[in-house]
């Protein structure tokens, strides 16, 4: 699972958590091949005689075969995690979906539970960032399949707050610096007059 995301690592980054997929995610789409290509066969095998249903037949074989070979390399090829730094993930192995998000720059992140998920405990993570509008980006940070779904959003919210809270202190510090610097000038000046 780790090839994408070990392989961007940062210097001094580290992973927290990697989400877990749950072979169940996938399987109403199988079961979908598995019934249009059940009809399709019924269909020809009822219907025979007629010229155009055996070519029919093969066509729907073939894309439920396309399909059913998608949806498990899509599965298969799919990585999300939380670093202390980032949310990384990848999705796809012709088409690759890369998801790569700074903790300061995560908005929310959305899960959605289907009648399947309810039942065999996996749910979709949709993750959204800084600079998305509208949730355009809403299908392609979907990652489907996840069984720590609310552990994952856990941590990233404790990630988040965390972060947010060294940018806080820093940014005081920062500010009690230049405070300090200038009331020694002020000191100064006030000494030399």
């Amino acid at each position: 699972m780790s090839n994408y995301v070990e392989s961007n690592l940062t210097t001094g980054e580290e992973i927290i958590l990697k989400a877990t997929k749950s072979v169940w995610g996938i399987i109403p789409s199988i079961i979908g091949c598995f019934i249009t290509f059940a009809i399709a066969l019924i269909f020809s095998l009822v219907w025979s005689d007629f010229i155009g249903i055996p070519i029919m037949f093969w066509v729907l074989f073939v894309l439920s075969i396309i399909e059913m070979v998608s949806v498990i390399l899509k599965w298969h090829s799919m990585e999300l995690c939380i670093t202390n730094r980032r949310v990384i993930g990848k999705m796809g192995v012709i088409s690759v979906h890369t998801l790569d998000y700074m903790i300061s720059k995560v908005d929310n992140v959305c899960i959605e539970t289907g009648f399947w998920g309810n039942i065999f405990h996996y749910h979709k993570v949709i993750v959204r960032g800084g600079g998305e509008i509208d949730g355009r980006h809403r299908n392609k940070n979907a990652f489907i399949g996840i069984t720590n779904a609310y552990e994952f959003k856990n941590v990233l919210a404790e990630a988040v707050e965390k972060h947010t809270a060294q940018a806080r202190k820093a940014q005081a510090e920062e500010i009690a610096r230049v405070m300090q610097s200038q009331e020694n000038k002020t000191e100064n000046n006030t000494d030399i007059q």
